[in-house]
């Protein structure tokens, strides 16, 4: 028996000292999902090591990774590898949409790696976190990545204290509407319309909303206002064809035929537009 225990001690130390970065890192969390959180990934340079640092969101530039150091496993525990040029010099990379994927560091690892819950600068990034300017700048930044869960908690908290600021009923209809909540998008981007109504912005994601729910007149109605007063040609376009395409769902060949028209006015011969009408019309049923 005693032989048996010993056995089973020293099979497990040497599964723990083999473990490898990969094994100890889950790098599938996107970024947007690890704002103010510490994270890691494999090293390129040694993949015996592993890059840490911190994610957060940078009211003008977006989100940020600044790296603070590296380290490796020993014993089963995480290590700091020392290195001075973390103290002297700042490390800090822009996020996108194509940005690797990361792994979140537990409270367990981020001990070993002697981590505050936070680090102290990030107080800097935080100084007007309350104000609406703010928040509605953080919410755009969510959204332009396509986590339009992630900004609607910022928006609705600029909602509820200054409603008109500039931008935000736009950026807030959009999260909705993104989110395929058309429902709750649509009153707000009505009170924003009825308080801007030379946006253009706002009567293309009103007449979005009230397109996927499948109610055409309000859309065409939004829509014509929208285009009558947009100043950018590629708004006018979107509307136009988004409309169309919304006959076309309808099997409405009058109407689609008359939008089919105007988007053409639109646009140049060689439009992607031009390629998807042709398509919805060599698949319209006879």
């Amino acid at each position: 028996m005693k032989y048996f225990i010993s056995l089973i001690l020293i099979c497990s130390s040497f599964f723990v000292s083999s473990q490898t970065i990969e094994d100890a890192l889950s790098t599938e969390t996107k970024f947007y999902n690890a704002v103010d959180k510490w994270v890691a990934f494999p090293s390129q340079k040694n993949d015996s090591t592993a890059v840490y640092g911190f994610i957060y969101i940078d009211e003008h530039a977006g989100f940020t990774f600044r790296m603070i150091g590296d380290f490796k496993i020993v014993d089963g525990d995480f290590k700091n590898i020392p290195n001075d040029i973390y103290k002297t010099t700042i490390f800090a990379s822009r996020l996108s949409k194509n940005s690797r994927l990361f792994a979140l560091l537990n409270e367990e690892q981020q001990n070993q790696l002697n981590l505050p819950v936070t680090p102290d600068w990030l107080s800097v990034y935080k100084l007007q976190a309350g104000d609406v300017s703010y928040l509605t700048n953080i919410g755009n930044k969510y959204n332009a990545v396509g986590a339009s869960q992630n900004a609607l908690e910022p928006l609705l908290k600029a909602y509820a204290i200054e409603p008109h600021y500039e931008g935000l009923e736009f950026e807030l209809g959009y999260a909705y509407n993104a989110l395929f909540q058309f429902e709750k998008s649509i009153p707000i981007l009505e009170k924003a319309i009825k308080y801007d109504t030379s946006n253009e912005l706002l009567y293309k994601e009103l007449g979005f909303a009230f397109l996927n729910l499948e109610d055409i007149e309000k859309a065409k109605d939004v829509y014509v206002k929208g285009i009558s007063i947009a100043l950018s040609e590629n708004n006018k376009i979107e509307m136009a064809f988004n409309l169309t395409y919304g006959y076309y769902k309808q099997m409405d060949k009058s109407n689609f035929n008359l939008w089919a028209k105007k988007v053409r006015e639109m646009v140049k011969q060689d439009s992607p537009y031009i390629a998807y009408l042709v398509q919805m019309e060599e698949q319209w049923p006879e």
